[in-house]
C-alpha cells in the first residue's frame, strides 16, 4: 500500500517540526551533527541516515545531543547501530550529551559503557 502524496508531505513536515539536525564540517576529516528536538520512533530514521552517512565518509563524527528534548528507545537503537558502523568504517564516533535526557536512558540500558560521552562540544572536539 502506498501513501498518497499529501500524506507523505504531512509526515515530512511533522518530522521537521520535531527534530533539527545541523551538519558542520570544519574539515574533510571532521563532521559535527548537532541535534535538537525529539529523538523518537518518528524522527530516529532521519537521524540514523544522517549519522551513518557521515560515518561512511568522515574519520571523526561528533554527535552533539546536548539540546535534545526527548530521547527514546529508538534513539538508543540509532546509537548502537552508529557504534557498529563506526567500528566497521574505523571512524571515531564522539557523543556530546551533557543532559540527563540522553545520559539517563543510556545508563539505564547499559549502552553508556560503549561510548565516551563528552559534557560539551569543545571537550569532544579536543577528545
Amino acid at each position: 500500500m502506498t501513501m498518497p502524496q499529501s500524506e507523505i508531505g504531512t509526515e515530512a513536515r511533522a518530522i521537521a517540526e520535531q527534530i533539527e539536525i545541523v551538519l558542520d564540517q570544519p574539515s574533510t576529516m571532521l563532521s559535527v551533527l548537532t541535534v535538537s528536538g525529539e529523538v523518537d520512533m518518528l524522527t530516529a530514521p532521519l537521524l540514523r541516515t544522517r549519522v551513518l552517512d557521515q560515518l561512511a565518509t568522515t574519520s571523526v563524527v561528533v554527535l552533539d545531543l546536548s539540546t535534545v528534548s526527548f530521547f527514546g528507545s529508538a534513539g538508543l537503537a540509532v546509537l548502537v547501530e552508529a557504534r557498529r558502523a563506526a567500528t566497521a568504517h574505523r571512524s571515531d564516533l564522539r557523543l556530546v550529551a551533557g543532559n540527563r535526557i540522553v545520559t539517563r536512558p543510556m545508563a539505564i540500558s547499559g549502552i553508556d559503557q560503549a561510548f565516551r560521552v563528552h559534557s560539551d562540544l569543545d571537550e569532544a572536539l579536543t577528545g
